[in-house]
């Protein structure tokens, strides 16, 4: 199963339990990790597994609309949604330890999944994410 990454209370308001990153103002540091850059670039280049049309405000400021905020990405081990690489770049939000392990270890360089494994990925996330 993926493991959820940055699912926070601001951008997705009904997480079921488990998934919740807690708030993501609160996750905003005093100063971001030396790498910061890397680690949104690393979020970027993940692999769709659902797409959605539309765009969402950026929650923090409210002064720039991010297209397809709430479609999904991973790297085959990790899930997250399109805009927490908006959110790791503009603001250094802090995500768990261990994600920044993983991402390090990879040199920053989402790893090939393939087609078959990213179907199988989708249909086990989506329902523990709530979608029917």
């Amino acid at each position: 199963m993926l493991k959820p990454l940055g699912f926070f209370e601001e951008v997705f308001a009904n997480a079921p339990a488990g998934v919740s990153a807690g708030r993501l103002l609160a996750s905003i540091p005093d100063s971001p990790a030396p790498d910061v850059e890397d680690i949104a670039r690393y979020l970027h280049s993940g692999h769709a597994i659902f797409d959605t049309m539309g765009a969402e405000r950026d929650i923090v400021t409210d002064d720039r609309w991010i297209l397809g905020a709430a479609s999904l990405l991973t790297d085959g081990v990790w899930v997250w949604r399109v805009d927490l690489a908006h959110y790791v770049r503009r603001y250094g939000v802090t995500l768990p330890g261990d994600f920044l392990e993983h991402a390090r270890r990879a040199r920053y360089t989402v790893p090939d999944v393939a087609v078959s494994r990213l179907r199988e990925l989708t249909t086990e996330i989506l329902p523990a994410l709530g979608f029917h």
